[in-house]
């Protein structure tokens, strides 16, 4: 017996194969994991990733899985190379010396100021009487000036460029 069909139905055949090549290729995607490049980065059992400690010293860790690598990946802890640690780590710095400022020259104002880089990339200053989720405000108006003497400017611009 052969397998002879009329051509409409050979037609039908082929794209019922063509679908299921289509199926076949999404479904070895789903199971290689996400692909999207917003996912946060996380190693596979027995591969490396680096964190720091309270101490601030970075280290090169492996992956186990355990309690003490999740508690690193959710806290945010948790890095591919040493220089994405070591940049996380001077970004937390600088933002408490920040709030450090600020809670120092702070007072009674109806108004805050923030630190931004403008379209030249310079670093400047202004005030609203609103402030937005994760911003670092201080009622002086001589935030700018004193967290350029404090940190320096080429810190304030790079950290401000990173977030």
């Amino acid at each position: 017996m052969t397998n002879e069909f009329d051509k409409e139905t050979q037609k039908t055949i082929d794209n019922i194969y063509e679908q299921i090549e289509v199926l076949k290729g999404k479904v070895d995607e789903l199971k290689s994991g996400p692909k999207n490049k917003n996912v946060r980065w996380r190693a596979e059992k027995g591969e490396f990733y680096y964190s720091f400690n309270g101490f601030l010293d970075t280290s090169l860790k492996t992956e186990s899985l355990d309690e003490f690598d999740n508690c690193r990946y959710n806290a945010g802890f948790y890095f591919k190379t040493k220089e994405e640690a070591e940049k996380y780590k001077n970004n937390l710095i600088i933002t408490q010396k920040l709030k450090d400022i600020a809670l120092r020259l702070n007072r009674t104002s109806a108004y805050f100021h923030f630190i931004y880089l403008d379209l030249d990339g310079e670093l400047a200053t202004s005030y609203q009487s609103i402030k937005v989720m994760g911003g670092i405000y201080c009622a002086n108006p001589d935030f700018l000036e004193t967290a350029i003497k404090e940190i320096g400017e080429k810190e304030l611009i790079e950290y401000i460029k990173e977030r």
